[in-house]
């Protein structure tokens, strides 16, 4: 759990109360659990899942903190770090991040469902070391 989380899940939980929703009615109209709600408004997940932000932007809540801009900037070099400057590098490296966004969808299932693996995740050829 990360402060960030926190403060999204905080800031939530108080707008739906300010819009005169319950948990359950959240959960009902995102076609989720009331728990999962629940655990959402306590802080209890590790990034931004596709409910979230839906949640973040049905509310009008800021997903991200505005003075984590280091973290993006880190972000983008560590992406400079990993590309070889290549084409194929290019599509090498977005299909990792494409095979990382699916793993995060299925780890995000609402209902708390196993993960599926990800069907459309294939590897091309191997990073020379």
């Amino acid at each position: 759990m990360y402060d960030d989380s926190i403060r999204v899940g905080r800031h939530l939980k108080s707008a739906v109360k300010v819009a005169g929703q319950s948990q359950k009615a959240v959960a009902k109209a995102f076609g989720v659990s009331q728990p999962w709600i629940s655990r959402i408004f306590n802080g209890h997940f590790g990034d931004r899942t596709d409910l979230v932000m839906r949640l973040c932007e049905e509310y009008g809540v800021e997903p991200y903190a505005h003075n984590d801009s280091t973290e993006f900037d880190d972000l983008a070099n560590r992406l400079r770090e990993l590309w070889d400057g290549t084409p194929a590098g290019a599509k090498r490296l977005r299909a990792l991040l494409n095979a990382v966004i699916e793993i995060n969808r299925c780890n995000g299932d609402a209902e708390g469902d196993q993960a599926r693996p990800p069907t459309n995740v294939r590897a091309t050829s191997r990073p020379k070391a």
